[in-house]
Order: C-alpha cells, then sequence, then structure tokens
C-alpha cells in the first residue's frame, strides 16, 4: 500500500514549486515526506478529514482496508490519500487538470499504491465505468 518516499527531499521540493507556479496554491495543506507539506505547514488540524474517516469507518460493516472508496470531486486529494493511508483502495475523481496533477504527485511522493486518480466529470461516474464503492 505505502512505501518509502520515491523522491529525495530536493525532488520532492522542487517538484512542489514547479506545481505551485504552474497550477496556484493548494486546496489542502498536505504533509508530505521530510517536513514539507503542500501549503507550507500552516499548523491548521484537520478535524474534517479525521471526522469524515472516523464517520466511515463507524459506519461501514467491515475495516477501512476492506473498503473501495469514491472521492468525488476530490480536489487535491487530501480525503483519498488518508482514505488510502488508512488501506482502502480509493478513486478520486476531479474534473480540473491542475487538481489531478497535484493529487499525482502527492500519490507519488508518498509511494501510496491503493490509490487512483482520474480526470473525469462527476457525472460520468457509473456502474458500469468505475465499478462498485
Amino acid at each position: 500500500m505505502v512505501s518509502s518516499p520515491r523522491q529525495s527531499k530536493e525532488a520532492i521540493q522542487q517538484g512542489l514549486d514547479e506545481l505551485k507556479r504552474k497550477y496556484g496554491d493548494w486546496a489542502y495543506d498536505i504533509p508530505l515526506p521530510y517536513g514539507i507539506w503542500t501549503g507550507g505547514n500552516l499548523q491548521k488540524p484537520h478535524t474534517r478529514l479525521k471526522r469524515i474517516l472516523q464517520i466511515a469507518s463507524d459506519l461501514s460493516n467491515k475495516p477501512l482496508s476492506d473498503c473501495r472508496v469514491l472521492d468525488l470531486g476530490c480536489l487535491d486529494g487530501i480525503f483519498s490519500i488518508e482514505f488510502a493511508l488508512h488501506g482502502a483502495t480509493t478513486v478520486g475523481v476531479e474534473i480540473r487538470e491542475a487538481n489531478i496533477q497535484k493529487a499525482l504527485f502527492c500519490k507519488e511522493v508518498l509511494g501510496i499504491d491503493n490509490l487512483d486518480f482520474r480526470q473525469d466529470d462527476v457525472r460520468n461516474v457509473s456502474l458500469e465505468s468505475y465499478g462498485m464503492f
């Protein structure tokens, strides 16, 4: 699921800086390896993220690691990433290329294998195109 960081600290910072120049600021401050944060470590607790994760865990009839999670309008991927880090096979769907590029960057540097991001309109999501969640 998660492996060690796939890039050096310098490469991660360079990639982050390049994405910011090309696509602008991130929607969320996502922690990356080596103490790097996508928003510069704004020191804001991820309370909403933790609540949603806990609610999903409480309402599921099985462990998150046995779940398949769909994150519609995933922005730069913080919720998708968190579910994947807790073992869920996760698919994030986002229409904006900028957000998908940021999400894919985080997935790569965090080494998350049970996570997929797709650039698509959420109105295209169906059982046939994405499967069961």
